[in-house]
């Protein structure tokens, strides 16, 4: 995820009355950022990396969603 992404994100829930709280990026990502923090309109959002499971250098989460369960692998959504 990029700058820009995480623009688009906030800028996005933003409209619909919604705050970011956190941007959870997988190991990799996050071990290539040099901030930690994301600064938008004036609120620093953090960058974390929680949660992941490493399995043979492949990082997954499992997220229980309302649309149902969600694993992401790699920082890419499988259903």
């Amino acid at each position: 995820m990029n700058w820009k992404t995480m623009m688009m994100t906030c800028s996005t829930l933003h409209k619909r009355g919604v705050q970011v709280k956190a941007f959870n990026l997988e190991p990799y990502q996050y071990d290539k950022l040099k901030n930690k923090q994301f600064l938008y309109r004036e609120r620093l959002i953090p960058i974390v990396s929680e949660g992941w499971i490493d399995c043979d250098n492949v990082y997954y989460r499992i997220l229980d969603t309302p649309e149902g369960t969600m694993m992401i692998i790699n920082g890419y959504a499988v259903i």
